[in-house]
Parts: C-alpha cells; structure tokens; sequence
C-alpha cells in the first residue's frame, strides 16, 4: 500500500491480484486495465496520480483528476522507460524511478532540485530522464518528501537533493540542493550531518551506514545499520 495526500493504492494478494484506488470516492476501484493481466510488484501515489511497476520492469502511471474513478487503458498510460524499472516514489508533482540496475531516474517539475539534474534551468521535465551524479552507483532504495529525494546504495551510503528549507535533506546552509549530496549520519542518534557532495563523507561527523529511509512531507528519518533512529 502507498498513500499520497488525499489517495492510496493497494496491490492485492496473489500473482496477477487486484490494483485498488482510493481517490476521494467512498470505496476503493479496481483498475481493471491490469486485473487478472499483469502481475504488479510495486506502487506509488501523489495527489490525483498513480503510478505502477510490473514484475517485468514496466511502468505504467495515469491521473485521475479529471476523472476521479477511471479507470486507465494500458496502451494509454505506459511510461517510456529504456530499461526496467524496480521502484517508484512520488513527491507533489514530480515522480523518481529506480531501475533494476540501480539507477535513478526523474521527471516532472524541478522547482526546488527535485530532479537531482544539477540545473536550476531545467524546471521540468516530461519524460524519465537519468540522475547522473548518481550513475557511479548502486541504489538500492529510493524515497521522496513533498519536494524533496533520498537515495540509499548498496553499500548504505546516504544521498540527498532538492528543498532543504527546513533541513529536511540534513544539511547546513543551503534552501535548495540541486543534486544529490552525500549526508554522513551521526551515529550517536541526533541526526545527519552537513553534507559534502556527491561522493564525499560528511565533514565532522560520524559516518553511520544507512538501512531503511523515509521521507514525511518536510522531514526525514532514517535507520541505521547500528539500529540508531
């Protein structure tokens, strides 16, 4: 199950099970497009829409704004991705996908980083385009805030990118982080430290290794391999 602001989806049990909507109506809609046709492995949602990953790597994602219990046409709602994709995480209005190979890959808007693209100029984005700075990397788990990005890799190293308004990318001196920064965690429990760009420790700090990331609208909280939350 994955909630946005107002909606959830949920996968139903068993290989080829249901994909249920809620998006304000009072019971939730089966998305017949895939009922009994494709097995769905992973799901995410923001306001109005949706997004879902096959077992198979494809990805599909569709808007019910207009519509608030249609239900989507597979041909109509495919994402041109290049490769498969593994995962999904929605933040108010732009979408992250991490490949089967460990890559990240962003669309929508960029207003504050969210895209990791290392551009203020690129403000939007319409197709799933490549996280560069992070291409050097394995990710193993991906996580969006309203604005802003977490990435962890597979040796547990933590990244993070777009608004730091309120610190909630754990770092010192900067609204907006524009690629993903590496974060060194504090190991005694307070928190994460300053950050020190892509493919550095952080400064001063305890470089604690990360195993689960979550992101809340305008915090996050991370568990690390020493059981510190």
């Amino acid at each position: 199950m994955a909630m946005g602001g107002s909606n959830a989806i949920f996968l139903a049990g068993g290989r080829k099970g249901g994909v249920y909507i809620w998006d304000g109506q009072a019971d939730p809609v089966l998305i017949t497009a895939f009922h009994g046709l494709l097995s769905i492995q992973h799901a995410a949602c923001c306001e109005h829409t949706f997004l879902v990953v096959t077992d198979r790597g494809k990805l599909f994602s569709w808007s019910t704004q207009k519509e608030p219990t249609s239900c989507p046409d597979q041909n109509d709602v495919s994402v041109p991705c290049p490769v498969p994709i593994s995962q999904v995480a929605c933040g108010e209005d732009f979408f992250l996908a991490m490949t089967e190979a460990g890559r990240v890959l962003s669309w929508g808007t960029n207003k504050h980083g969210e895209l990791g693209l290392s551009s203020k100029l690129s403000m939007r984005m319409d197709e799933p385009t490549l996280v560069s700075t992070l291409q050097n990397y394995r990710v193993v788990k991906i996580a969006t805030g309203m604005r802003h990005c977490a990435a962890v890799t597979d040796d547990k190293k933590l990244f993070m990118w777009g608004s730091n308004m309120v610190g909630q990318c754990g770092v010192k001196g900067a609204d907006n982080l524009w690629e993903p920064t590496r974060v060194g965690v504090i190991a005694a429990g307070a928190g994460a430290g300053a950050g020190a760009g892509a493919g550095a420790g952080a400064a001063g700090v305890s470089d604690d290794l990360v195993e689960l990331i979550a992101c809340g609208h305008f915090h996050t909280m991370i568990l690390t391999t020493r059981g510190a939350l």
